[in-house]
């Protein structure tokens, strides 16, 4: 007899879960928060970071990262030239005793990318070099190694800060013989945490809400909530450029006779990237969605209030409206900051306040194509589709993550820089027909300001952004 795949994968749930009624079909038996919680690290593929055996409270961290998410030592994936033991206070040390030192590897699950601080709790009365590495997991070279500082006492040693995007990492400690660890941690970034309205309750019974609110969170896709109120748009000319970088922004009609009617402005990486800070007005509290119509050949890092970071990864699209990232905003003034990498621009930003109310992540959710029903209780059987949804949609969603933008050291570009924002590098040559983008009859094309190959906007009919991101 033929077995139909999700059948399995119903069936296994319980296992998955490690709750197992004795009577009664388990189907209908009601699904808990953390019951959902796993399935949905599950669907993240980051279910393997966590065994079955860890306690609730760390299966709820992981996906809201509200704390440090901290092992102590005993907790290790694995170890090489350590002992485990207990000192008279009841602390478990992992304990080097090979003379050619010791290693300790731990799992670390990685819900929503950014930069994540590592930090060490360690002793010893070695003067031979410690170290410590974050590996993605499948990758032979760390995202980011430290070197450790080791103190004759049991204290809190600072590693380091790398960029990690979701995924399971292996954090590692390299320790000379004699030096004790007694816990690692990751301490989170400034990121929005994936739980339900009112946060993960271990004997709380998952609603639809629930389900739909952190399938949309957990996938990055809030920026799929319908608007609430009318579009605030920026223009390029209203970012200041950082003092000490050394960008170009320029206009569209820079080097090209008869694109002077041309409105649209641009923000331009230069040669070595171009940092630059917009003042946001928000009017009142809410969900925004930040949109940037942008060319990203080069990347692009964004950052809020110098907090929270979302990485647009190099692509050869044309300029479209891209999402840029979701964020609960309190009503007043606050900064977003660019840094665009060579070539890379932005035209316009636009920041949209979002619905989000729970039948609206039930109704965005619907319209992605994961229909969760009426409100109530998630079924079995939905909380297994939504599983699914979430493993489908990760693939593609994930598939974009490049790392950090990471600019090269400052020297200076040719072009001027001055207090108007869109003095281009090269003055227009006055006179002459309008040219097809980038043409240039008497020769090679000139020095536009606008990265190899770019067609600026089309100058047949009055520029404008799209009507909707």
């Amino acid at each position: 007899m033929r077995v139909h795949p999700r059948s399995l994968v119903a069936a296994g749930l319980l296992a998955v879960v490690g709750l197992v009624p004795l009577y009664g079909d388990p189907r209908q038996s009601p699904v808990t928060h953390p019951e959902w919680a796993r399935l949905l690290l599950r669907g993240l593929e980051l279910d393997d970071a966590l065994h079955a055996s860890v306690r609730v409270s760390q299966v709820f961290s992981a996906l809201s990262w509200r704390e440090s998410l901290a092992y102590p030592a005993d907790r290790y994936l694995r170890s090489d030239g350590m002992d485990l033991h207990e000192t008279a206070d009841g602390s478990r040390l992992l304990t080097v005793v090979d003379p050619i030192g010791g290693e300790a590897s731990y799992h670390m699950a990685v819900v929503r990318g950014g930069d994540y601080r590592m930090r060490v709790r360690l002793s010893g009365e070695s003067d031979e070099p410690a170290s410590a590495e974050i590996t993605l997991r499948g990758e032979t070279q760390p995202t980011g190694q430290f070197a450790l500082r080791i103190p004759k006492t049991g204290e809190w040693v600072d590693a380091g800060a790398a960029h990690l995007d979701p995924g399971v990492y292996y954090a590692s400690v390299l320790l000379p013989e004699g030096c004790d660890l007694e816990y690692i941690e990751l301490a989170p970034p400034c990121l929005n945490a994936v739980e339900p309205m009112g946060g993960w309750r271990p004997s709380a019974i998952a609603h639809v809400y629930d389900v739909a609110l952190t399938t949309l969170q957990a996938l990055d896709m809030e920026y799929e909530l319908p608007p609430a109120s009318t579009p605030e748009e920026y223009g390029a000319e209203e970012f200041a450029v950082v003092e000490g970088d050394v960008p170009i922004a320029i206009s569209a009609s820079a080097g090209n006779p008869g694109w002077d009617q041309i409105e649209a402005r641009w923000l331009r990486g230069g040669e070595n990237g171009t940092a630059a800070i917009l003042k946001l007005e928000i009017p009142r509290e809410g969900l925004y969605t930040v949109y940037a119509f942008a060319d990203t050949r080069g990347g692009q890092r964004w950052t809020v209030d110098s907090c929270q970071k979302a990485i647009l990864c190099p692509s050869e699209e044309a300029p479209r409206w891209w999402p840029v990232l979701t964020n609960r905003f309190e009503a007043g003034t606050h900064s977003l900051a660019v840094t665009a990498g060579p070539g890379s621009i932005v035209q316009r930003v636009r920041v949209v306040r979002k619905k989000d109310s729970p039948e609206d992540y039930v109704a965005a959710l619907a319209r992605l194509g994961l229909d969760l029903g009426e409100a109530g209780p998630i079924s079995r059987d939905l909380a297994v589709d939504a599983m699914n949804f979430i493993e489908k949609k990760r693939l593609g969603v994930w598939s974009t993550y490049c790392g950090d933008i990471v600019l090269t050291p400052q020297t200076l570009f040719a072009g001027a820089v001055s207090g108007d924002l869109l003095t281009p590098a090269v003055p227009p040559p006055s006179g002459g027909n309008p040219l097809p983008p980038g043409g240039n009859p008497t020769g090679p094309p000139s020095d536009t300001g606008l990265p190899p190959g770019y067609t600026p906007p089309d100058i047949s009919q009055p520029p404008s952004s799209p009507d909707t991101p």
